[in-house]
């Protein structure tokens, strides 16, 4: 049986996107390496409202559902072209349970970095969206990003339970000691508990809110 290597894959065939990654080097863990833009977003808008937009400052981030992530994971050259008018993106929010065995969490994390990775690639702005489950995790969700620059959290449904905010705020406490960022942007609430010792040692925040804090805030129900 003859060895298979990339150059025998056909693009049909490619089922878990080699081909974005090619050109990539790898972090220890062996997840691939990207440019982190330097760039703090002014705006966000969601990859469900981008189609609709016309504003070429905002960033495009992936705070949805992971089915409609999918999407872009399926037909990543689509979406590199039909986002390129926008300033730079979020790096794909694809999701780490703590209960998901860990090959599932560490999947979701290496495609990720795939997508950061195909996005920079591709002229993007990218900034790392950072997803952490249990301690078990620390040893690849905060690899191949590189330290001292902004990074991208979400506090999106996970702060209504306590054992859910704890799991947050330990995650949250690892991200910045083996990151050290240069900035921390947030979407979603910014509760005290969580974020004030940081903000007191003069640590940037930015802060978005969500979708649904803004239908708030306009009156809509």
């Amino acid at each position: 049986m003859s060895n298979k290597n990339f150059s025998a894959r056909s693009i049909s065939t490619d089922c878990v996107n080699a081909r974005l990654v090619r050109n990539a080097e790898y972090s220890r863990t062996g997840l691939p390496l990207f440019k982190c833009s330097s760039s703090i977003p002014t705006e966000l808008i969601s990859f469900k409202n981008a189609a609709q937009s016309k504003d070429a400052h905002e960033w495009v981030h992936f705070y949805e559902k992971d089915d409609r992530l999918e999407l872009i994971w399926e037909s990543p050259e689509l979406w590199v072209k039909r986002l390129k008018r926008f300033k730079g993106i979020i790096s794909p929010d694809l999701s780490i349970y703590r209960d998901d065995p860990p090959y599932v969490q560490g999947w979701n994390t290496y495609r990720n970095r795939v997508l950061a990775h195909y996005f920079s690639e591709q002229g993007y702005e990218v900034i790392p969206n950072i997803r952490f489950g249990a301690e078990k995790s620390y040893r690849f969700c905060f690899d191949g990003v590189e330290p001292n620059k902004p990074v991208c959290v979400s506090t999106l449904g996970i702060l209504s339970e306590y054992e859910d905010r704890k799991f947050f705020q330990d995650g949250f406490a690892e991200m910045m000691r083996q990151l050290s960022p240069s900035t921390v942007i947030v979407y979603g609430q910014m509760p005290g508990m969580i974020f004030g010792e940081y903000q007191a040692m003069g640590i940037p925040f930015i802060h978005f809110d969500t979708d649904a804090q803004k239908a708030r805030k306009r009156g809509e129900s």
